[in-house]
């Protein structure tokens, strides 16, 4: 038996190998791996999306086809964003289980005089255990547990919480802008699925633009201005920006 399962380890690291090796190979003639992690029905900042999720390693693109709109939008995470929306994630669940500790030992020194936590015998610790435990309470499926890098599933479960469809920021180019789309998928950490309003180079305002962008916003406004008319013309409403 010892020496059959010599053999058979020795056969499996060779398969192990010969994989990491084609693996490696294809990663120096393809790049990183990209999969297609989620494909479905979305609702974003109150539009329906055919939404399409594409992952690398921790980037992240969605594209979201709206039927509404006539229009697909595009949206990028990238390794550097996801985990700032991580840490702000384990942050506010930091927060939240704190302020749940502090209410149970509120409640539980009022309901019971004297109760401190730290002199809990091992019996009532075992006791509570036991209920948590018949009440369907398990450490594993603690919502507010930590989330790691690797949870690839739950990651993406917090970006879908925090994506908002967004105005663009308006290109100089016309090509530029045809690319972008009318709007954006985005996520942002602080504001999540809340954000929203236009792009910060809508030309209004103190109307700051650099010496090179002249030439294309003068034409930017002579292309608005007739599009305006045009609009007005028909009873349609007017362009903003």
């Amino acid at each position: 038996m010892q020496g059959e399962s010599v053999v058979i380890q020795t056969i499996y690291r060779g398969y192990a190998t010969r994989a990491k090796i084609k693996e490696a190979q294809r990663k120096m003639l393809e790049g990183a791996k990209v999969d297609v992690v989620y494909r479905r029905g979305t609702i974003v900042s109150g539009c329906h999306l055919f939404l399409s999720v594409k992952r690398c390693g921790l980037s992240w693109k969605f594209i979201g086809r709206s039927e509404h709109h006539m229009d697909t939008f595009y949206g990028y995470v990238y390794r550097e964003q996801t985990m700032e929306i991580l840490a702000e994630h384990n942050r506010k669940c930091k927060e939240q289980k704190e302020r749940l500790k502090e209410e149970h030992r509120r409640d539980m020194k009022i309901k019971y005089e004297g109760w401190e936590e730290s002199k809990e015998s091992v019996e009532q610790q075992s006791i509570h255990m036991m209920q948590d435990f018949m009440k369907g309470k398990k450490k594993d499926e603690d919502p507010l547990a930590e989330l790691k890098a690797w949870q690839y599933d739950k990651v993406l479960q917090v970006l879908l919480k925090n994506l908002a469809l967004v105005d663009p920021i308006k290109a100089c180019s016309f090509d530029l802008q045809k690319q972008e789309g009318k709007m954006v998928l985005i996520c942002n950490p602080i504001l999540g699925k809340n954000a929203g309003g236009h792009g910060i180079l809508k030309f209004a305002g103190q109307r700051r633009i650099l010496n090179d962008q002249r030439r294309a916003i003068r034409r930017y406004d002579k292309n608005l201005k007739k599009k305006r008319m045009q609009e007005e013309s028909l009873g349609l409403p007017l362009t903003l920006y």
